[in-house]
């Protein structure tokens, strides 16, 4: 088995302490494959433009662990954005595990990613995130919530399985409470998504889509029990591409980013990438 696989099969196991700053989410991931591919200052982006001109709003994509964000546009994620004619641009971000393991994945994010697309002038930004890269859009909205106006997450890692059984024998989230002396940043996090059953309008608005076969699927149900049913898409599936690409045709058949429809239409394709301006 490969270092990347290796990786990902231990993740659920062995993901580690979340600490939290006052000046920054920090995330630490204990795994026993020493290899993680090297970060670069700035990040690695991949500039999806929408045909004809920049798009108003921005879609920042977070991958999996070690997945290649170009990925997404080879398997029809953008081409899905362009036939529904949203004004929207896309930036993949090559926010791998190496990041995580450095601790400054949600630093580099806002030095990188968010604040260059506010200075543009970009109306909306919201995050994308697959797997590990769900987690990464909660623990940046968690920490600047106002930079985003939502977050669609797919199969999210939320813990490891200890904690999950945790927050599920107290009865759910809302009965769960942290006792933990330990100052754990993944137990913050869902201090924080708690939130999400009293206060969400003060909040990003948060869409969560699993498999309800995915190995992540009792944490997933656990913060969909956060939400409102309409912002909750669960299908049969597993933690994989087929399973994800469904849920995305979903959300967006739903009308969810209707605010961002072109007032124009422009009905040509384009899941041509460029590197990203810094």
């Amino acid at each position: 088995m490969n270092c990347s696989r290796r990786l990902f099969s231990r993740l659920k196991m062995r993901m580690g302490r979340y600490l939290a700053s006052s000046s920054a989410v920090l995330v630490t991931l204990s795994v026993s494959c020493a290899y993680a591919p090297p970060t670069q200052v700035p990040m690695t982006t991949w500039l999806y433009a929408k045909p004809g001109g920049n798009g108003k709003h921005l879609i920042v994509l977070l991958p999996g662990i070690n997945e290649q964000p170009t990925k997404y546009a080879r398997r029809g994620f953008i081409d899905d954005l362009r036939s529904r004619e949203l004004d929207v641009d896309v930036i993949a971000v090559d926010a791998h595990f190496g990041y995580y393991k450095e601790r400054n994945v949600v630093n580099r994010l806002k030095i990188d990613v968010v604040e260059p697309a506010r200075a543009k002038g970009y109306s909306k930004i919201w995050l994308v995130g697959f797997s590990v890269g769900g987690l990464g859009s909660l623990l940046y909205a968690m920490r600047y919530p106002d930079d985003v106006e939502g977050i669609l997450i797919f199969a999210p890692y939320l813990g490891e399985p200890a904690f999950i059984r945790e927050i599920k024998d107290a009865g759910g989230p809302l009965h769960w409470r942290d006792t933990s002396s330990e100052d754990d940043g993944i137990r913050r996090l869902w201090v924080w998504l708690k939130n999400y059953a009293t206060d969400s309008e003060n909040l990003p608005a948060l869409y969560v889509g699993y498999g309800q076969q995915d190995k992540f699927a009792v944490a997933d149900a656990l913060l969909a029990s956060l939400l409102p049913p309409d912002r909750v898409y669960a299908i049969t599936g597993g933690h994989n591409w087929k399973t994800w690409k469904k849920l995305w045709g979903q959300m967006l058949d739903s009308g969810l980013l209707l605010p961002m429809r072109q007032t124009m239409s422009n009905r040509h394709n384009s899941s041509t990438p460029r590197v990203a301006p810094r």
